[in-house]
């Protein structure tokens, strides 16, 4: 992208206005990246047509140039005391697992601050575009069909809803043996090996490695309910994994 000087920026048309104090300002600066940089609303717009100016922004950044775009997401979410637009840091990355899958799950191991962020990534995934880890990573789990399952609770219709996207997708499928088989998404496989790594330190002894994030039992813990079957199929991948280690077998059984 050529250089613009403030001086040309000036020349430009349409971009000056009047604030609601009659003072100019700008509407862009011109560079795609950089407007979507300056973007720092902390809430998704609930109004329709600035929801779609907000996605025609991420858009036109993300294809002007994409490695700056990628850069970007990290940047959101490491802002002067760690309060990053959450917002438009999920908005983009729907954005980006719509538009390039393998990219978004290379970009979801290192761009976001919290745990949560994964489980949030996770719901809207499962709610808009879900799809299998690049692992095929699969549990055999007691998924009933959702249009016989009572709607009694808040986890019923979490679980239902889940259940109907999913199989919609092809992730819950019946195996030759009649058991019923979910496909992990990206977001719930990486979650399940960070928690597995996290306990299988604990069980050597090493809780306060580095590399151990204890904050993953709180977002597992406490938001159980919001998170339910996020919660569900994340534990029961982690029993596998803890089943499958041999050194942790061999720890456990001495």
């Amino acid at each position: 992208m050529a250089t613009i000087t403030s001086q040309q920026i000036l020349k430009y048309k349409n971009i000056i206005i009047q604030n609601d104090k009659g003072a100019d300002a700008f509407v862009t600066t011109t560079n795609p990246i950089l407007d979507l940089f300056t973007e720092t609303r902390k809430k998704i717009p609930e109004d329709k047509d600035e929801f779609i100016k907000l996605v025609k922004k991420i858009e036109l950044a993300k294809n002007s140039d994409p490695e700056m775009f990628i850069k970007l997401l990290k940047f959101h979410r490491l802002i002067e005391k760690g309060n990053g637009m959450k917002g438009i840091y999920y908005i983009c990355m729907i954005i980006l697992k719509e538009e390039d899958p393998d990219m978004y799950e290379y970009v979801l191991n290192w761009s976001r601050q919290y745990p949560k962020d994964i489980l949030r990534l996770a719901r809207l995934s499962s709610m808009f575009n879900p799809t299998e880890s690049s692992k095929g990573e699969r549990i055999q789990m007691d998924v009933k069909n959702p249009d016989t399952m009572p709607i009694s609770c808040k986890r019923s219709n979490k679980i239902n809803s889940w259940a109907k996207t999913e199989m919609k997708a092809g992730n819950i499928k019946m195996n030759q043996q009649q058991q019923t088989v979910v496909s992990l998404g990206p977001e719930t496989a990486l979650y399940s090996h960070l928690l597995f790594d996290t306990i299988k330190f604990i069980i050597l002894g090493k809780m306060f490695d580095p590399k151990a994030n204890l904050m993953l039992f709180k977002y597992l813990g406490y938001e159980t309910n919001h998170f339910a079957v996020e919660s569900k199929i994340i534990w029961k991948y982690v029993e596998h994994l803890l089943q499958s280690d041999p050194e942790v077998n061999i720890l456990i059984n001495a």
